[in-house]
C-alpha cells in the first residue's frame, strides 16, 4: 500500500470507493444474470407440457444494463398469451373454471431468495 499525504487523503479514499463499487456492480450484474437463466431454466421444467411449445418459450432478455443498474426479463417469447391465464387461472366457455397453477409465481419467488441469498454471498466474499 502507497502512503498517502494529508493532501491526498480525499482522493484516496474516493478512488478505493470507486474501485470497491464496481467490484459489487460487477458481482451483483452476474447474480442477475445467472439467477434469471436458473429462473427460465425453471419455469422450463414446472410449465404445463400440453404440446411442450409453452414450456420451450421461455428466454431471458437483458433489458438495460447501465453502470450501476441492470434489468432482466425472462419472458415467454412464443406463447405470451397464455402465461396469465396458465398461471393465475381462467372462466371456460360453458362455464365454470379451470384453477392456474402458479408456476410463474412460484418461479419468481424463488428467484428472488436466490438472487438474495447470491448478493449476500457475493458481497461477503
Amino acid at each position: 500500500m502507497a502512503k498517502v499525504g494529508i493532501d491526498g487523503l480525499g482522493d484516496a479514499i474516493a478512488g478505493a470507493l470507486a474501485e470497491y463499487s464496481q467490484e459489487v456492480a460487477q458481482e451483483v450484474f452476474s447474480d442477475v444474470e445467472e439467477t434469471a437463466k436458473k429462473c427460465r431454466d425453471t419455469l422450463q421444467q414446472n410449465s404445463p407440457k400440453d404440446s411442450g411449445d409453452y414450456a420451450e418459450s421461455w428466454r431471458v432478455r437483458k433489458a438495460y444494463s447501465g453502470e450501476f443498474d441492470i434489468r432482466v426479463q425472462v419472458h415467454n417469447k412464443d406463447r405470451y398469451q397464455l402465461t396469465h391465464l396458465l398461471n393465475d387461472g381462467h372462466a371456460k366457455v360453458n362455464g365454470g373454471r379451470v384453477e392456474g397453477d402458479g408456476h410463474i409465481t412460484k418461479a419468481r419467488d424463488e428467484a428472488e431468495r436466490n438472487l438474495h441469498t447470491a448478493v449476500k454471498v457475493g458481497l461477503s466474499k
